[in-house]
């Protein structure tokens, strides 16, 4: 049986994906705006960047950086909330809306995979306290998981 625990979500890794994901994601969209433009103008590279200098692409180039940083930092955070805690015979963890829950260990009726728009977690649900959401970047997950099957055979 569990003792009181606290399993934290690697939410260093979470936020570095999601700089780099967004960063390939905005690159291409540029690169891809950019080409249509250069097609369009019949492959004449002096018309297509000729209002185009030194400082624009700098800017055009930084500020989807600051953007794309500040949205990692912002999934960074929410995922910094979704630790897992086993205390008193209840684990807390947050719900879909990521607002923190309470669910009494005894009353877990179920787990199921989650898998959407690449974010994997195991959904832990109770009829009467609802649902809490194991990110698959909680620390020790597999132990967890384990450990949480092993008291919804037992109850």
């Amino acid at each position: 049986m569990m003792t009181n625990f606290v399993y934290k979500v690697n939410s260093g890794k979470v936020r570095r994906d999601v700089f780099i994901y967004s960063a390939i994601v905005v690159n291409i969209m540029l690169a891809l705006i950019t080409a249509e433009k250069y097609i369009k103008t019949d492959f004449d590279y002096h018309e297509t960047f000729k209002h185009l200098g030194a400082i624009p692409v700098v800017i055009g180039l930084f500020i989807p950086t600051l953007l794309m940083g500040a949205m990692a930092l912002a999934v960074g955070w929410l995922f910094n909330r979704a630790y897992i805690e086993v205390k008193d015979g209840n684990i807390f963890g947050v719900n879909f809306w990521c607002i923190r829950k309470s669910v009494p260990i005894n009353s877990i009726n179920g787990m199921r995979q989650y898998n959407v728009n690449g974010i994997k977690a195991v959904i832990i649900t109770s009829k009467k306290h609802g649902s809490i959401y194991i990110s698959e970047k909680t620390e020790n997950f597999e132990h967890l998981i384990n450990e949480i099957n092993s008291i919804i055979k037992s109850v």
